[in-house]
């Protein structure tokens, strides 16, 4: 069986993660909660939360490392006869130039900081887009220890 690396397959990764949509009505009741318009998330992905949000009637951008997930989450976007801004950047230094109402990072986005340096500068740059007066709210995944350990005596059949 060949390794497919689900950051470079939106397809795959939309397949593995169908499930995780306990969140959504969370996201839409702060964005409503707070009253914003301009939205930001962190890590869009392939817009499993964008969209929604959309759909919502919120102003949407998002920024993402993939490139291959930006142009996915775009044709997603552009089918359904919408419009949102979606940067390609790394999560520590982008630049968008411009502030918004409430800024998202959600399921296992803060999962790809691997050291304090790394989370650090991400949350200084989470901070130089955030209005003076906007919210930023995050989800903390912890994968159970088995989908990121297995001794190697537990025998697989792949």
């Amino acid at each position: 069986m060949k390794f497919t690396d689900p950051y470079q397959n939106p397809q795959l990764y939309d397949a593995q993660y169908w499930w995780k949509k306990n969140d959504l009505e969370l996201w839409k009741f702060l964005a409503h909660s707070y009253k914003v318009k301009n939205i930001l998330e962190i890590g869009s992905g392939t817009g499993r939360v964008g969209i929604p949000l959309l759909l919502d009637g919120f102003i949407y951008s998002g920024v993402e490392l993939s490139i291959i997930f930006n142009n996915y989450l775009i044709k997603k976007i552009n089918t359904l006869g919408m419009q949102a801004k979606i940067y390609n950047g790394n999560f520590e230094s982008f630049n968008l130039n411009g502030k918004f109402d409430f800024i998202l990072s959600v399921f296992n986005t803060f999962n790809h900081c691997l050291s304090k340096k790394s989370f650090s500068k991400m949350l200084v740059n989470i901070s130089k887009h955030l209005d003076i007066k906007g919210r930023f709210a995050f989800e903390l995944f912890v994968p159970d220890p088995l989908a990121i350990y297995r001794s190697q005596s537990l025998k697989l059949d792949l």
